[in-house]
């Protein structure tokens, strides 16, 4: 399952939760305004900036990258 690290008003955040969605991939959303385990696991992986996606085969990244999100097997 895909994790999504977000942060509240982010666009980028929005858009790529809209990507998942479309293409029916599952995804668990925590928010690191409101998760401080979530805001430690991006800090962990060395990212600032939302979102952050890790998806199913470790891979993650920050920002929207479309090409990336739609490389994930649903």
């Amino acid at each position: 399952m895909v994790i999504i690290l977000t942060s509240p008003s982010c666009q980028p955040c929005r858009i790529s939760k809209e990507v998942l969605k479309s293409r029916g991939i599952d995804f668990v959303e925590r928010n690191v305004a409101e998760d401080p385990e979530a805001l430690e696991l991006a800090k962990s992986l060395g990212y600032s900036a939302s979102p952050v996606i890790i998806a199913p085969d470790g891979t993650h990244w920050s920002g929207l990258d479309r090409d990336k999100l739609l490389a994930i097997q649903g």
